[in-house]
């Protein structure tokens, strides 16, 4: 039975993930920075690329 990402991404806790596109969720402990456009991750070479909203929020969330 295959589900789609956006299907997956509700079933894990809101708190520590954040749905970056329609190929990728990211666990928020993972992230090492951000950009508008881009979440760099820890131990990851290139970029995921975000909309620029899931940045903002994320900006917000890491400020606190």
């Amino acid at each position: 039975y295959l589900r789609i990402i956006g299907d997956v991404y509700h079933l894990l806790p809101a708190d520590q993930f954040i749905y970056c596109n329609r190929s990728c969720i990211v666990n928020i402990k993972m992230i090492e920075k951000l950009s508008d456009t881009h979440i760099y991750l820890k131990n990851k070479k290139d970029p995921v690329d975000t909309a620029q909203q899931e940045s903002m929020i994320l900006s917000m969330l890491f400020s606190k």
